[in-house]
């Protein structure tokens, strides 16, 4: 988890449903996510220091923050737009299959291939619209 992103440590507990109950540090975690979200300028480098070595430690924290660190504007984006970008062909479209199937060795090491497969085809569609994005914005500037 402490890679920026969530997931479990082995620390919380579960319910009888499977949903991941938070603990004390996850208290803390969200609590100074929320004052550092609550600042009159959101403190991107408390967030990414509390993003990198806490992990955003739910969804809602996630969904928060991810648009603040990445400097993306949520009201100007669309889903729509995403899937087609996510599932579109690029330049680089190869250089990015290749390093997503070289992926999630060193951390999943204990994860099913299924369960490795489904994260990387996220990460491709995360890839991928990442640069048909990057790659319509230059576009749209030399036009």
């Amino acid at each position: 988890r402490g890679r920026g992103g969530g997931g479990h440590n082995g620390n919380g507990q579960r319910n009888g449903r499977g949903v991941r109950q938070h603990t004390a540090r996850d208290q803390e975690t969200i609590d100074e996510a929320e004052r550092l979200l609550d600042l009159r300028e959101p403190d991107l480098v408390g967030l990414r220091k509390l993003a990198a070595t806490r992990g955003l430690v739910n969804k809602q924290l996630r969904r928060r923050v991810w648009p603040i660190l990445l400097e993306v504007e949520t009201s100007e984006f669309s889903y729509h737009s995403y899937l087609k970008e996510a599932t579109g062909e690029h330049r680089d479209s190869r250089v990015v299959e290749v390093d997503v199937i070289r992926s999630l060795w060193s951390f999943t090491r204990n994860w099913s291939d299924s369960r490795r497969d489904g994260k990387r085809e996220s990460l491709k569609r995360v890839l991928n619209g990442a640069v048909c994005s990057q790659e319509g914005e230059e576009n749209s500037r030399l036009s």
